[in-house]
């Protein structure tokens, strides 16, 4: 897939987003083991529901920003606070993917380390600014 366009890596990025709730959801449920997250660190069934809720109200919180940094892409204004939001995001991502590839559990190590990165790749590009149609330089 070739991601060229803020638009498409904030589409992207809020599937997978929605994915890693879903994710993180089946944890809660007990369908997916807590020892595969966290680094398989967390102790108690308290810790992984606490650890859990705040990883879904955050995977939350930033669909909710992607969501408005595409309606204001759609309609071609900004805002700052948007995208310093998106870059905390970046940032918070890319050092999370450095942690992933400490994590013990394999799935872990290699499929968190992947999601991680493409997030962290995907908030910067949603951070590009669009390309305005018939500027001078912008060949179509």
């Amino acid at each position: 897939m070739n991601i060229k366009y803020p638009k498409q890596a904030l589409r992207l990025a809020q599937i997978i987003l929605f994915g890693v709730v879903v994710f993180h959801v089946l944890v809660i449920s007990g369908l997916i083991p807590s020892t595969v997250i966290w680094g398989g660190n967390l102790q108690s069934r308290s810790e992984v529901l606490l650890f859990e809720t705040i990883s879904i109200v955050v995977n939350v919180i930033m669909i909710g920003v992607l969501y408005r940094k595409y309606s204001l892409l759609v309609t071609g204004k900004r805002s700052v606070g948007i995208d310093v939001l998106i870059g905390v995001f970046a940032l918070m991502f890319a050092v999370n993917t450095v942690g992933n590839l400490y994590a013990v559990h394999v799935a872990e190590k290699w499929l968190g380390t992947f999601f991680t990165a493409l997030l962290t790749l995907l908030f910067v590009i949603s951070l590009i600014p669009p390309q305005i149609k018939n500027a001078p330089g912008n060949a179509e």
